[in-house]
C-alpha cells in the first residue's frame, strides 16, 4: 500500500469519527415525550388543582430548574431542543446551518399541586446545533 492510500484511509477514518461525533445527542424518554407535547396533549397530562409534583416527575422527570416566589409557590422549568442539519449543507464547501426547535414548559404549583402550566415553542435557524446546550 502506498503512503498516499495510506494517508488517505486515515483521513476517511478521522472524517467518519468526528461526524459521527457531531450528530445530535439521544433524547431520553421524558425529552421525548416534552418534543412531541401538544397543549391538547398537555391539557390531558395536567390537570389543575389535582395533578401534583410527585405526579408531574413521574411525568416528565426532574426538572433542570426549580423557582419558589414569595408566596411559596414552586415553578418547575422543562426544556428540550432538537436540532437538525439544513440539507444544504456541503461538508468542506459550506458551514453547517441547523434549525432548531425549542420547547419550554412551565409548571407552578400551590400547596403541591398544579396551579397553572405554560407550554411555549419556537425554532431558531443558526449555525450552531443547540441540542448540545440541552
Amino acid at each position: 500500500m502506498t503512503i498516499k492510500k495510506l494517508l488517505f484511509l486515515i483521513l476517511l477514518g478521522l472524517i467518519i469519527t468526528l461526524s459521527a461525533c457531531a450528530g445530535p445527542k439521544e433524547l431520553s424518554e421524558q425529552q421525548k415525550l416534552l418534543a412531541g407535547l401538544t397543549n391538547e396533549k398537555l391539557c390531558a397530562l395536567l390537570v389543575k388543582e389535582k395533578t401534583s409534583q410527585e405526579d408531574v416527575k413521574k411525568i416528565f422527570g426532574a426538572p433542570y430548574l426549580t423557582k419558589i416566589n414569595n408566596k411559596q409557590e414552586t415553578t418547575y422549568f422543562y426544556k428540550v431542543i432538537e436540532s437538525k442539519r439544513s440539507g444544504d449543507y456541503v461538508p468542506f464547501v459550506s458551514d453547517p446551518k441547523f434549525n432548531n426547535n425549542i420547547k419550554n414548559l412551565k409548571i407552578t404549583f400551590e400547596r403541591n399541586v398544579v396551579k397553572e402550566y405554560e407550554l411555549t415553542q419556537r425554532t431558531i435557524d443558526s449555525e450552531y446545533n443547540l441540542s448540545a446546550y440541552n
